[in-house]
């Protein structure tokens, strides 16, 4: 068996028939002493998570076992999943304004479908930002954003989130029309500046 973090074949601290997972944890070990994280794991070239069926029957002393992991400091985590965010938020916008004009003409299941999935597509991008603020312990009313508080700019985003649910479920098609396309999806462009933002603390505190 053998057993490379970035790359580099390391000896971890292990039994001589180690399970799957007690692998994991040693290298877990190896890449939280240099303040760093492990964020992926191939076995044999196959993805896999410790509790995947591949991965309790693997064989720890055939010597073709290749057990591969990537490790990366927490600050390059958040940075890279901001910027995986920054390029989801044109898109999202772009459905809303898609679903405005399902409904402009008549379509309404594939406005809704399409809303539901935009909006599954938000609450990711959402989560993303409370982890990043409890993780950097941001104060949301320190951080300014284009002259407001980034706890103003997510504060009306939230009202305008829920404007359109009040529209939705008062089946006003012509004001959640007019909504998506010329608020809510201009809105969620913007949170573009609240990650752009994000990333220089990131950044800052590296």
């Amino acid at each position: 068996m053998n057993v490379l973090i970035n790359n580099e074949e390391v000896a971890l601290d292990i039994d001589e028939r180690p399970a799957f997972g007690d692998v994991v944890e040693q290298a877990e070990k190896f890449a939280s002493e240099q303040g760093k994280i492990i964020t992926e794991i191939t076995l044999n070239g196959d993805l896999v998570t410790p509790d995947e069926e591949a991965a309790k029957k693997f064989d720890p002393c055939d010597g073709s076992t290749v057990i591969e992991m990537l490790m990366d400091t927490p600050q390059s985590i958040i940075i890279k999943a901001l910027g995986e965010a920054d390029k989801d938020l044109p898109a999202i916008a772009d459905n809303l304004r898609q679903v405005a004009s399902y409904l402009q003409t008549g379509s309404r299941q594939a406005a809704f479908s399409l809303f539901s999935e935009s909006i599954e597509q938000w609450k990711q991008v959402i989560n993303l930002f409370r982890i990043v603020e409890s993780a950097l312990q941001i104060d949301a009313k320190s951080i300014v954003i284009g002259g407001r508080s980034l706890d103003c700019v997510q504060g009306e985003l939230l009202e305008l989130l829920m404007e359109t649910r009040n529209s939705m479920q008062e089946d006003d098609a012509v004001t959640l029309s007019d909504l998506l396309e010329y608020e809510l999806a201009p809105n969620i462009e913007q949170q573009r500046d609240v990650i752009r933002e994000l990333i220089e603390l990131v950044e800052k505190g590296e």
